[in-house]
């Protein structure tokens, strides 16, 4: 081979290999690509969710989602994700409401005991207490008042058990050793004076 077609050949093979690196996609718009699709994966399976709490809403199976809606809010970076868990949360609560007032009885049979109840009511006053935000806030007395609904619903003595799990939670509140939003007592309170005057004749 002579100098000439050697310099031709080694031309021809740079051109080769700078279109192969321009049709590349570079390390950044992958690395972004890939998080995209994370995204939208997280975007379906909470679409799913929804779907279930929706149909499922009273459940027992259903409880076991509040706390992992709850950490999703506090640690995801992608806003649209933590709306989405909050969104969740509250239909969740509007759903347990429609089938606790329409009198859906064909649950009975899986009713959930409130003692059973009571450790979950601890785990969602402890994620509660992580952060301060306004709509975080909302999503964890939401959850709090879903679990303490069903167990009231379960057992009406068991709203001793709640009140001292609330009791704890605000004098850690007070005493600055947890972060919270006084609207969680808000509607705690709420929660107690309506079934206090749906008790009343």
């Amino acid at each position: 081979m002579s100098d000439s077609e050697m310099l031709a050949l080694d031309e021809k093979l740079a051109e080769v290999f700078r279109q192969r690196t321009k049709s590349r996609p570079d390390g950044k718009k992958q690395k972004k690509d890939a998080k995209q699709s994370v995204v939208n994966f997280k975007h379906r399976i909470l679409a799913l969710v929804d779907v279930y709490v929706r149909n499922e809403a009273l459940n027992p199976l259903a409880f076991s989602l509040l706390v992992p809606l709850l950490r999703l809010m506090r640690t995801t970076s992608t806003k649209p994700l933590a709306s989405r868990a909050c969104e969740i949360i509250l239909n969740y609560q509007r759903g347990c409401r429609k089938a606790r007032g329409g009198g859906r009885d064909e649950d009975k049979g899986t009713a959930v005991a409130a003692g059973d109840l009571l450790p979950l009511l601890l785990e969602v006053h402890g994620e509660a207490v992580q952060s301060n935000s306004h709509a975080y806030a909302k999503a964890a007395s939401a959850s709090s008042l879903i679990v303490a609904s069903a167990m009231f619903a379960a057992d009406r003595e068991a709203i001793k058990q709640m009140a001292a799990v609330y009791a704890k939670t605000q004098s850690e509140w007070v005493l600055g050793e947890a972060r919270l939003q006084n609207s969680f007592f808000a509607d705690w309170n709420n929660w107690c004076q309506n079934h206090a005057s749906q008790a009343r004749p």
